[in-house]
């Protein structure tokens, strides 16, 4: 019904199918990371800005074991040019999980983000990018106590071969505390192919990709509770993926 009313409004929509090899990658440190994600995202322009989240859902073999939600909102500020404009961003994330070896689910540490940013678009908006920086605070949860720091952000799309190519992803940085570091860094590029563009297959609006997720300080591995095992701190996880998009 929420998918409805949102495509009714116009908003861009679509619903991502990823096989992830995490798992096979790195068996020691990842050897309960999910190998299956579904993804839902949703960019609403309006006269005012731009709204857009996305839910991830985590499944393991006897259902959904995580969802994680990141929520935007960008309130154009001034225009620069007929492609650019100064905007405020505002942003959430939050979610929870759960694994096998772990009955009871883990809260992750929700987060308020606001800051500046700068959003350009080519003509025909087959090239948008966005960048911005601000302030983050994360808020106390039942293990940890609230902080605050910087975070910064870009975000990225680019059509091409007569669209039937799409460059697409998001790159972020931003203080944390963990145990690995107190920087952490986090992009995740996607390559699609956009078969409603090729001949015979208009209204079929599907794409098959790829998306690797490179993370420095991000992931909480298995050496936190091992210590046999290497500290590592840098993973890239690749999925391959689909999309239909409403």
């Amino acid at each position: 019904m929420l998918l409805s009313a949102i495509c009714c409004a116009q908003a861009q929509v679509n619903v991502q199918l990823h096989r992830d090899f995490g798992r096979t990658l790195y068996s020691d440190q990842e050897h309960e990371r999910p190998q299956v994600t579904t993804t839902v995202e949703v960019l609403k322009p309006d006269r005012w800005g731009t709204t857009y989240f996305f839910v991830d859902m985590d499944y393991l073999s006897d259902g959904v074991s995580g969802v994680f939600m990141k929520f935007t909102r960008d309130f154009t500020l001034a225009r620069l040019s007929a492609n650019s404009a100064l905007v405020t961003h505002w942003e959430y994330n939050g979610g929870m999980q759960s694994i096998k070896s772990n009955f009871y689910g883990n809260r992750f540490q929700h987060s308020l983000v606001g800051g500046l940013g700068w959003t350009w678009h080519s003509n025909d908006f087959a090239k948008t990018y966005l960048v911005n920086l601000g302030y983050r605070q994360h808020f106390k949860d039942h293990t940890h106590e609230g902080f605050a720091g910087f975070h910064a952000n870009q975000v990225w799309k680019i059509d091409f071969g007569h669209r039937r190519f799409t460059f697409n992803g998001f790159s972020e940085i931003w203080y944390n505390k963990t145990p690995m570091g107190k920087i952490s860094f986090l992009t995740e590029p996607q390559f699609w192919i956009n078969l409603n563009t090729l001949k015979g297959m208009e209204g079929v609006n599907l794409s098959l990709g790829a998306e690797v997720e490179i993370s420095n300080n991000f992931i909480y591995a298995n050496w936190l509770y091992n210590p046999m095992l290497n500290h590592q701190t840098f993973y890239m996880n690749p999925t391959l993926a689909m999309k239909w998009t409403f």
